[in-house]
């Protein structure tokens, strides 16, 4: 029987004292700081999941030596989370502007969790890359140990670090997550369905125990998307359905190797809402089990996010990065953001200012390094959690750079540094 451990995730750059974290700090993998995606795709970014073809044969593929179950169609399924099998994998096809809705009801003890993935190929594009990051680099997306795929690391050690919690130990595992390229030849050797599901975004947990988890997407490039379905440190069965919806007439397909236009994008999930957003589906509010869906499906935080005044002057050449000519995040008021003006002032106690502190380790780990100083993660935390309209939030503690400045300014405060 083949032994896996949890992976041990590189240390994190260390900092000068301050609060004491609700929970271990989860990894989050050095470079620049992303622009904020309200889809969700890796703050994603994030993102993922998707079917062309309904009408296939629902089956579950197991055994010992693949580490989970692999299929492939839409439609009803289900499968056992257990120790030996800690993951049930699903890929599609997906055409671009094709929306996506899933949703999964675990047994009592199971805290079921839904990770979506993306096809390394689509990754590896322009428009893909242009969604998650606000510089590029020459020649990044054709190296592996590049930035932009040590970012990427950060899916993974979400993945495996919720699902493996407690085994026994693998060290290859522990050492490849600080490899991009490492890292997949160890996964394919452990987890051959999760190394043929792609690459991992960010695993959405949004319940506990016996309650169900939803996720919601519409895909913006054509390809092979999936699904991972794992537990939270519990094992147990459950039972999903995967339902996708053509993309509307009016969508124009993004071309791969061009940025993606953000509110083209956003108009294709405004084409989608009705599909994306039925209770019907969920069996609740959609926001109750999808947390892009507290944002998708709220009329007025979605008509908010459409007057967003996205800058749509994406450069066409990349020799140095494509940073030059469009801002390096998404605020409404782009001349403000920017202001040479801004002076940072003393840090604001994080479960002070956060009345969620504490609730989530990923968030509650970066806004304790944003309050210790580092400022880059205070970038992060603003990119990576949930649209907020309240200051008092962990977005708008990382916009305001732990409560250094009196008002929101998304994704500058390394730069202010």
């Amino acid at each position: 029987e083949t032994v896996i451990q949890p992976l041990a995730a590189p240390p994190p750059a260390a900092t000068p004292g301050g609060p004491p974290s609700g929970a271990d700090q989860a990894y989050v993998p050095p470079g620049a700081a992303k622009k904020k995606v309200p889809v969700g795709i890796l703050a994603l970014v994030g993102l993922v999941v998707a079917a062309l073809v309904a009408g296939l044969v629902i089956f579950l593929v197991g055994g010992d030596d693949d580490g989970g179950g692999s299929s492939g169609g839409t439609g009803d399924f289900a499968g056992s989370i257990t120790e030996d099998e800690p993951f049930v994998v699903r890929t599609f096809d997906m055409e671009g502007g094709e929306a996506v809705r899933v949703v999964a009801q675990p047994s009592d003890d199971l805290d079921v969790a839904i990770t979506p993935t993306v096809d390394q190929d689509l990754v590896s594009t322009l428009a893909f890359a242009s969604m998650g990051v606000s510089e590029l680099d020459d020649g990044e997306l054709d190296d592996e140990t590049s930035g932009y795929y040590s970012d990427l690391l950060s899916g993974y050690d979400s993945l495996f670090s919720d699902a493996l919690e407690g085994q026994d130990a693998s060290a290859d595992l522990s050492d490849a997550l600080s490899d991009f390229g490492d890292l997949q030849g160890v996964i394919s050797d452990n987890f051959p369905a999760v190394a043929e599901a792609g690459v991992p975004l960010e695993t959405d947990d949004l319940n506990g125990e016996g309650e169900t988890e939803g996720f919601i997407f519409v895909a913006p490039l054509s390809g092979q998307y999936g699904v991972i379905v794992s537990g939270v440190d519990s094992d147990g069965d459950f039972d999903a359905v995967i339902e996708t919806n053509p993309p509307d007439d009016s969508f124009d397909a993004f071309d791969a190797d061009e940025p993606v236009r953000i509110r083209e994008y956003l108009e294709a999930y405004d084409e989608q809402r009705d599909f994306l957003c039925d209770e019907d589906f969920f069996g609740d509010e959609p926001a109750d089990v999808s947390e892009i869906a507290a944002t998708i499906c709220d009329d007025e935080a979605f008509a908010d996010l459409l007057s967003t005044d996205f800058s749509d002057d994406f450069s066409s050449d990349f020799t140095s990065d494509f940073s030059d000519d469009f801002s390096s995040d998404f605020s409404s008021d782009f001349s403000s953001d920017f202001s040479d003006d801004l002076t940072l002032g003393d840090p604001q106690d994080p479960s002070d200012f956060i009345p969620d502190y504490g609730t989530d380790a990923r968030f509650t780990g970066l806004a304790d390094s944003c309050f210790n100083g580092n400022l880059a993660d205070c970038d992060q935390l603003y990119s990576v959690t949930p649209i907020d309209a309240s200051t008092n939030s962990w977005e708008g503690y990382g916009a305001t750079c732990g409560g250094r400045l009196p008002e929101e300014h998304p994704g500058q405060c390394a730069s202010l540094g």
